[in-house]
């Protein structure tokens, strides 16, 4: 026969269990989660974006050694125009 203790233990459990899965499947959890991921992936792009500027600037040095200024002008200009702020896409919570 079980003890009151394990008992509570299951009760506890199940209360917890319960809880979890409220707290993981609320809509406002899963907009949490979302808004989340997105944060993610424009930092991810932020970054990819200064490394690709990186790689044009390499590129246009490479250019300039080899005396092809009009090409190392285009990756400079490459770069500067990725350089510039893009529209950022948010989530609108819907009626």
């Amino acid at each position: 026969m079980p003890s009151h203790g394990a008992a509570r233990q299951g009760l506890a459990g199940a209360i917890g269990a319960e809880l979890r899965r409220w707290y993981t499947c609320a809509p406002w959890a899963r907009r949490r989660a979302e808004y989340a991921r997105l944060a993610l992936i424009e930092l991810d792009i932020s970054r990819l974006d200064e490394r690709i500027d990186v790689l044009l600037e390499a590129l246009a040095v490479l250019c300039d050694c080899s005396r092809q200024f009009d090409a190392a002008a285009d990756f400079r200009a490459l770069a500067s125009e990725a350089s510039e702020p893009a529209p950022l896409l948010r989530l609108i919570q819907g009626n």
